[in-house]
């Protein structure tokens, strides 16, 4: 799904047909953003008829002479429509003298106090008028939106970041002579970014000239994640992702809850392992096997990784299973059913490479069962032979042994202690299976770094190509921030934008281990103060 933030869809510059053709494209939502009354209304209209519309309504400084007693109280009805997410756009220009200041000024703060009686956000004008912008903000106390078509440099970007704001960029950073803009879209995090059109105005490079279209959003996507150094598929998900956190009023019209995803079913499958089936209809739309979600319990916690271990599409949901280990899995696991998550961020990592290769092998161990089974399932299905081998504790942790079944030729497991299936580790079982099946193509495997380690010592004599899905340390989930850095082949590769799954024989598993118990000590004191915290 790729977001419009911000045009003006209106009559006066779009005929009837171009507003159809806009909205028949399935793949992406607009904000259509009023700028007085009448337009609002429109906006608020073609909101009702467009599934993939939303509404922002408010009066422009250009045209805030249209404001008065009676328009604001229209103002504050129409907010109330579902569809209506957000006030705007408002603010201060002083490009044009088009408006006296004052009554700009007056405009602005009526407006404000307004969004804030409300709670609803704001999408704010500033142009040539910055001072004057956050000295308003900052006497009526109000920083919950959005600065839209950003037109200034990094000083000011960051005063707008401090404050809490989001920054919106639009064609105007793939402008000649806008370096200094282009300087502060470069340090605007990413989970505070949204991209627009603004149109039919600030028509991209190489497009000048002609009447801007919401579709036009995708050169802009193209522009920044060139200029980010990301991946434009991520880059999607991202502002997506931001584009719902800030307008919270449109999880209540798309049929999801985007920032509080709510757990639908709870299953507790052994000892502090537990999973969870989430209301997630825009990350089940697009997962595929191998991929991974990003979770926040609550708003200002921890981001943690987990793989997906399902999905359906049809109902809107994902499967996750975790372990309790630290304080974050530990809080997780406090949650209950009907309860929501702050977060959950994804699809990410690039989807398990799966075709028909003939004869395959699986292995999983512990909680990496659980993602090993999208996978196996999908080997099924386009025609290989799949041998599963799956290895548990004991037999208290043995969990989804009917799932793997069901999507395996042959099932074979084991636990350490032997209290269920054959005694021993994955590796044991393994060595047999090498030994006695012939011509096996891949082997696949997911659990503890240890464990696919010594399954990729045991395939290197056979030559059979063997894909570990790693599970480094992470931060952000997107490539930026290095936290889940491994070394590749002898090259420097990001688990989250360049994997997870890599070739097992090229991994330097030793240092992926180091990494792994790099923060080991603060990890349990963290655990150990939570721990306190909640007795």
């Amino acid at each position: 799904m790729i977001i419009d933030s911000h045009a003006h869809v209106f009559k006066e510059y779009y005929n009837e047909a171009e507003i159809k053709e806009i909205f028949e494209k399935k793949d992406i939502i607009v904000n259509i953003v009023g700028y007085d009354l009448l337009s609002s209304i429109e906006s608020v209209e073609l909101a009702k008829n467009f599934d993939n519309a939303f509404s922002t309504c408010g009066f422009h400084p250009y045209d805030i002479d249209k404001l008065n007693k009676d328009t604001l109280n229209n103002l504050k009805k129409i907010l109330l429509e579902p569809k209506t997410i957000a006030l705007g756009e408002i603010g201060l220009d002083y490009f044009r003298d088009l408006t006296p200041k004052e009554s700009q000024v007056e405009g602005f703060r009526k407006q404000i106090r307004l969004a804030k009686e409300m709670n609803i956000p704001i999408v704010i004008h500033s142009r040539d008028a910055f001072f004057d912008t956050i000295s308003i903000l900052y006497d009526e106390g109000y920083f919950k939106g959005v600065f839209h078509s950003f037109d200034y440099g990094v000083l000011e970007v960051k005063k707008v970041l401090d404050m809490g704001f989001y920054v919106s960029f639009s064609g105007m950073i793939t402008f000649n002579k806008r370096d200094e803009l282009r300087e502060a879209a470069k340090i605007v995090p990413l989970d505070r970014l949204l991209l627009e059109t603004d149109s039919p105005y600030l028509t991209p490079v190489p497009l000048r000239g002609k009447k801007n279209m919401p579709h036009n959003v995708e050169i802009i996507y193209d522009y920044f994640a060139n200029l980010r150094g990301i991946r434009k598929d991520t880059l999607y998900k991202i502002v997506c992702n931001n584009f719902f956190e800030i307008f919270k009023k449109t999880s209540l019209t798309m049929g999801k809850e985007v920032s509080m995803f709510k757990i639908l079913r709870k299953e507790i499958l052994g000892p502090e392992m537990v999973l969870m089936e989430l209301d997630a209809p825009n990350v089940s739309k697009t997962a595929e096997p191998g991929q991974f979600v990003v979770v926040r319990v609550y708003e200002k916690g921890e981001r943690i990784p987990l793989t997906i271990a399902d999905f359906d599409r049809v109902k809107g949901t994902i499967t996750i299973v975790f372990q309790k280990i630290g304080k974050t899995t530990h809080l997780l696991g406090t949650k209950k059913e009907g309860d929501s998550l702050a977060d959950v961020f994804g699809p990410l990592g690039n989807p398990t490479e799966i075709e028909s290769f003939g004869k395959v092998v699986v292995v999983g161990g512990g909680i990496g069962i659980a993602p090993i089974y999208p996978i196996s399932r999908k080997l099924k299905s386009k025609g290989n032979e799949v041998i599963s081998i799956i290895g548990y504790r004991s037999k208290d942790y043995v969990f989804w042994e009917e799932r793997m079944r069901s999507v395996s030729d042959k099932l074979l497991i084991s636990t350490n202690d032997g209290s269920y299936g054959e005694k021993g580790f994955v590796t044991d079982v393994l060595k047999r299976v090498l030994e006695e099946e012939n011509d096996i193509k891949r082997v696949f495997t997911i659990g503890p770094a240890i464990m696919m380690k010594a399954v990729s010592d045991m395939t290197r004599p056979y030559n059979i190509k063997t894909i570990a899905s790693l599970n480094s340390l992470m931060v952000c989930g997107m490539g930026m921030c290095g936290a889940c850095r491994v070394t590749v082949n002898g090259e420097t590769k990001f688990t989250c934008s360049d994997g997870p799954d890599f070739d097992a024989h090229s991994v330097d598993f030793d240092e992926l281990m180091k990494r792994l118990n790099i923060y080991k000590e603060e990890e349990k004191l963290s655990f150990e103060k939570w721990k306190e915290e909640v007795k």
